[in-house]
Formats: structure tokens, C-alpha cells, sequence
């Protein structure tokens, strides 16, 4: 398996594993506080932002780009999350927008040069899209899976 696959398995598999937990939780209990000041409606929204933002990111290094946006600094992550959550999508359809921006997201890393993915042997780190992806991506799935299964045990 190529080091491409194996980025685009470990998302999938984050995403499946994600994604299969809140499939039976109702709408109404997205806004339940549970997260610092948030509940699953704002987590959501902003997964589904970083999706959107390294979307646009995998775009732009597929056409040679650098891949930040003129404006955006990536590196202010708390304002950055906090513009994520700004303007929620309504609970119903919280799930529907974090499922089609991480389709894009998925999509657009897929669509990546098999070399942009792996080690950077020279450089003794991984290569630019496999940094992104396991930032955005399978990390990020990893980061809130424990504290989404720690709010379903308290409800139960």
C-alpha cells in the first residue's frame, strides 16, 4: 500500500469510527454542553470548517500553490475555531454539512499527487499532505473521539 492509501485509509477509518458514534444520537442532544462550551453542534461545525479550510488547502497544492489562504493564519488556532462556530448550522442539519464537508475534504486529498504523501526523508518529517491530513484528518478524529465517547457514557 502506498503511503497515499495508507493517509487515506487511516481518515476513512477516523471518519467511519467518528461518524458511527453519533449515528444514533437524536438532533435535539447536539446542543447539550459538554466540550468546554461546546456541545456536538459546535464540534461539528468545527471539524466540518477545518475540512473545508484543508480542502481548499489540497486544492491549492494540487495546482502548485502554496497551500494557506492569503489572510488566514492557520497557526491562530483559537481564532480560527472560533470563526468555525460562529454561525452553527442548525442542530438537523449539523451532521449533513460535517458529512459533505469531509466528502470534499476526502476527495480533494485523494485527488493529490501520490508524492505530495509519506516521509520527507531530507526534510526528517512527513510530506506536506500527509502533515495536513493527519492534522486535520485522522488526528483530529483521534483528538475527539475519546471526549465524544466520554459525553455518549454520560448520557447513558
Amino acid at each position: 500500500m502506498t503511503a497515499k492509501e495508507d493517509n487515506l485509509t487511516a481518515l476513512s477509518e477516523g471518519y467511519d469510527e467518528f461518524r458511527m458514534l453519533l449515528g444514533g444520537v437524536p438532533s435535539e442532544a447536539y446542543d447539550e454542553t459538554w466540550l468546554g462550551d461546546w456541545g456536538a453542534r459546535q464540534l461539528l461545525a468545527h471539524m466540518s470548517g477545518w475540512f473545508t479550510e484543508m480542502a481548499g488547502s489540497f486544492e491549492r497544492l494540487g495546482r502548485g500553490e502554496r497551500p494557506g489562504r492569503e489572510g488566514i493564519d492557520l497557526n491562530d488556532i483559537d481564532g480560527v475555531n472560533a470563526s468555525f462556530v460562529e454561525t452553527l448550522p442548525p442542530a438537523s442539519e449539523a451532521l449533513r454539512e460535517f458529512d459533505t464537508a469531509f466528502a470534499a475534504f476526502r476527495a480533494a486529498a485523494a485527488a493529490l499527487d501520490d508524492g505530495m504523501f509519506g516521509m520527507d526523508e531530507t526534510k526528517g518529517r512527513p510530506r506536506i499532505a500527509t502533515r495536513l491530513l493527519e492534522t486535520a484528518g485522522a488526528g483530529h478524529f483521534e483528538e475527539h473521539v475519546a471526549e465524544l465517547r466520554d459525553w455518549l457514557r454520560s448520557r447513558s
